[in-house]
């Protein structure tokens, strides 16, 4: 398989390596040639030993990963992903410090999957809510939240008029959100998001 560059994120007593490798040849039970994985290990003694690799999706379609986290177990790893033709947007949540991770990855962003353009995706996390945000491409792409038992909310569309054809790259903090993005936001306690946009 080839390799990515790989991800490191450090959160609360954990030590985080994310990566992205690219099979070149069948691998029985973990998938055909072009497959991409998004693959995941974590060390809890600084880094001098690391726990067996966790694979966190379930079909080969992942770009490269990016990584939020609270500091107290929960972490998330998101991308963009390819696996039905378009970009969709995925993610996968461990709320044990990487113990376990959700059995099978999520897809965020609404309508038909593939059908999307989902690009450039960004994360805040402050407690135990996360918001997440992307720029849509000329296809679909949408907003989502969740709690911890992984329901989603409904979509939020941040937009302001005569902007929205400009291509902007997302930027997060836990108050501001930038033009033409979708945003979803994950808490535990599910909570409508007000439209202010």
């Amino acid at each position: 398989a080839a390799l990515t560059i790989p991800r490191m994120h450090v959160d609360g007593s954990g030590i985080y390596a994310f990566w992205r490798p690219k099979l070149q040849r069948p691998m029985a039970g973990v998938g055909g040639p072009g497959d991409k994985l998004v693959q995941a290990r974590v060390s809890r003694d600084g880094g001098k030993t690391f726990e067996r690799t966790q694979r966190l999706n379930v079909s080969g379609g992942a770009f490269l990963s990016e990584v939020a986290g609270n500091g107290r177990g929960d972490v998330y790893a998101y991308w963009v992903d390819e696996r039905d033709g378009g970009y969709d947007l995925y993610i996968n949540v461990t709320r044990d410090g990487g113990r376990s991770w959700q059995e099978s990855d999520t897809r965020l962003d609404p309508g038909r999957a593939g059908a999307g353009s989902s690009l450039d995706p960004t994360m805040a996390v402050d407690g135990e809510k996360a918001w997440i945000a992307w720029q849509e491409g000329s296809k679909s792409g949408s907003t989502r939240r969740s709690s911890r038992s992984r329901s989603y909310a409904s979509p939020s569309r941040r937009s302001h008029s005569g902007m929205a054809r400009r291509c902007t790259v997302p930027r997060m903090s836990t108050r501001t959100l930038t033009t033409n993005q979708r945003l979803t936001t994950m808490s535990r306690s599910p909570e409508r998001l007000p439209d202010d946009g």
